[in-house]
């Protein structure tokens, strides 16, 4: 299981509580990350094409697409371009299901980001947000922590 795996599972029960028909009339999100119209037009003109139409914006794969590809574009701007790629490739349980200080804010960024829009990581309004996520990571974490310890056949 990459890294990814537990910032995606948080990022979608802060949003949706894991629910892709999840809908959000005051801002017009839908999915299980709520992804906003102004999103799905923003990674249309980052890939130059049409890829997306509103209607995936329920489809629990092509929202996630949506969502990597949008934080692949904003987030290594502002953070080492690596502690981003690490969340992408490696592997959890490697690190034992933690993360270092670096990969912690990159998924800061990343959440910020993904809530508040490309400048989200500097709006106050995201930090709550960002510690709902965290949070999330932290629990799931733990889960995944210990189904690891209690299962003979994954025991390293």
């Amino acid at each position: 299981m990459k890294k990814i795996e537990i910032f995606w599972w948080a990022i979608c029960q802060v949003e949706s509580g894991q629910n892709p028909e999840a809908v959000n009339l005051k801002e017009l999100a839908l999915g299980i990350v709520q992804i906003r119209p102004v999103y799905v037009t923003d990674v249309n003109r980052i890939l130059g094409r049409k890829e997306y139409n509103m209607s995936d914006r329920t489809d629990v794969s092509k929202s996630r697409e949506m969502m990597l590809i949008y934080l692949c574009h904003y987030v290594p701007n502002i953070v080492h371009n690596s502690a981003f790629r690490n969340l992408l490739t490696k592997d959890l349980e490697d690190s034992d299901f933690r993360f270092s200080q670096i990969e912690w804010n990159a998924m800061e960024f990343a959440a910020r980001i993904h809530n508040g829009g490309p400048e989200g990581y500097r709006r106050q309004r995201t930090k709550q947000y960002w510690r709902a996520v965290e949070r999330q990571i932290q629990i799931r974490s733990l889960q995944l922590r210990e189904e690891m310890f209690r299962s003979p056949t994954t025991r390293k």
